[in-house]
């Protein structure tokens, strides 16, 4: 009976445990050794295999599924032997392979489905004819492709694109040395079938398949959101700053001319827009990286994003005496923290200036986050001394402290989608180089309003959490 009521005693403690590290919502970053950390978790695998769910619904282990996610989306591509791309799996080889400098070939997240070839106005591609690739050694940008996407071709005279901006608005973001971010975001093949399957592309159809409550994205759904900061071929050539060992590089069709200009729309009304040409094969090295899924324990998504360590300092540190790709603490021009640029002379305006941009001391790397970012580090240089995923760190993960099934949820679509449980287990995050100017916000913030809209406009409805689907586009005729 002693050892029965040990065995429970000591069940309780641990799950008292586990509460109380998952009830933690404070972003404070901590400098502690760790050897000092104790993970209260699994062991972080680096197999190459997708996880399917956390182990357990804390924030320790959520953040273990965060890496565990990332790490296995950064494995090296599978290839046939034609040398083309198969169907988003990983090679077969051990961590001695990932990331390794300089390597500018596809990872598995990077043979994904970007949303703007499964949203257009014909049914899209198939999901191995949507795939990206990265450019080859002798390809050019005669087809005026946008990263890798074929489907992204722009006009004559340039074309209004949405890749320079972030979601909360037309905003883009200049690094300290005047290159531009450009961002890109892209789904699983789950997600895209099962746009696909249901005709979710267009409109009509979308609207259809929402009243009869069903656009609740399958478990395994994935998106992503990558951030992408230029580099020079002088950069590259030189390997100025060590870049190809410490950024996972690719190269890819981005325009060299970019800037704004004024125009007469149809109602014969003024107005701005973007212009892009010139596209060119570039070095681009990857800033941040959004990885959003829904897994069976989170049906409100779980939301985890990384960035690249040098990208900015924390606000009111001491961090912020040292030079970042963001942040020149003895900044000259537009030195201003997290402020937007505004055109206010088209076509003389620079894109150029550089953005002074931090990290809110609100927005700080969450503590559990810190830790484990150091084990982690830890693991991958045993693993592999010369991978460039050293040089990046988890800021924080999102997750539903209560889940809520779909049949629970709000259906109207006039209101918020729950958040599961009372609040946001963090109710902070964002990501400094895609979410610059709305650092106060979070995650689901944002998405529990994602809705799709009636033909007539009068109506809306839940769109699972994803605004994908506003760029549902309508049909036309072949």
């Amino acid at each position: 009976m002693m050892k029965k009521n040990t065995i429970i005693f000591s069940l309780i403690l641990l799950v008292a445990i586990l509460l109380f590290t998952s009830s933690k919502n404070e972003n404070d970053y901590s400098s502690e050794s760790s050897s000092n950390y104790t993970l209260l978790c699994q062991e972080i695998s680096m197999d190459g295999k997708l996880p399917s769910d956390a182990a357990i619904l804390n924030q320790n282990c959520v953040n273990v599924f965060a890496w565990e996610t990332f790490l296995a989306l950064n494995w090296p591509a599978k290839k046939e032997a034609s040398g083309k791309y198969v169907d988003g799996q990983p090679a077969d080889v051990g961590f001695s392979q990932v990331g390794q400098p300089g390597d500018l070939g596809a990872t598995v997240w990077e043979t994904f489905a970007d949303i703007s070839g499964v949203f257009r106005n014909t049914a899209p591609d198939s999901w191995a004819d949507n795939q990206l690739a990265p450019l080859g050694p002798d390809e050019d940008c005669s087809l005026n492709r946008i990263f890798r996407a074929p489907s992204k071709t722009t006009g004559k005279q340039g074309q209004d694109i949405k890749d320079l901006f972030q979601a909360s608005g037309p905003q883009w973001l200049t690094a300290q040395d005047g290159n531009l971010v450009w961002y890109e975001v892209l789904i699983d093949s789950i997600e895209f079938n099962f746009i696909n399957d249901n005709k979710l592309y267009d409109p009509d159809s979308l609207w259809s398949f929402a009243i009869q409550d069903k656009l609740w994205l399958p478990d395994g759904s994935t998106e992503l959101k990558a951030a992408w900061k230029q580099f020079s071929d002088e950069e590259w050539d030189n390997n100025t700053g060590g870049i190809k060992q410490k950024y996972k590089m690719i190269q890819a069709c981005v325009p060299r001319t970019v800037y704004f200009e004024e125009y007469i729309d149809k109602d014969k009304k003024k107005k701005t827009r973007l212009v892009t040409q010139d596209f060119q094969p570039t070095y681009l090295g990857l800033v941040g990286l959004h990885i959003i899924v829904r897994t069976p324990s989170t049906p409100q998504l779980l939301w985890a994003s990384f960035e690249h360590v040098d990208n900015n300092p924390t606000q009111y540190s001491s961090e912020m005496d040292k030079e970042y790709t963001f942040y020149n603490p003895n900044c000259t021009k537009r030195c201003q923290v997290n402020t937007a640029a505004k055109v206010v002379v088209p076509g003389k305006d620079s894109l150029a200036t550089p953005n002074q941009t931090v990290r809110e001391k609100i927005n700080s790397i969450g503590k559990d986050a810190a830790e484990l970012n150091k084990v982690v580090k830890e693991q991958i240089i045993a693993a592999n001394s010369n991978s460039v995923w050293q040089y990046y760190q988890l800021i924080n993960v999102q997750w539903p402290n209560t889940a809520v099934a779909n049949t629970m949820n709000n259906k109207d679509g006039n209101n918020a989608l729950e958040f599961g449980g009372t609040s946001p287990t963090v109710q902070v995050f964002g990501n400094p180089v895609a979410e610059t100017y709305v650092q106060s916000l979070s995650c689901i913030d944002c998405h529990a309003t994602a809705t799709v809209k009636s033909p007539s406009g009068n109506e809306k409805w839940p769109a699972s959490y994803s605004f994908v689907f506003d760029h549902a586009q309508k049909q036309v005729a072949d």
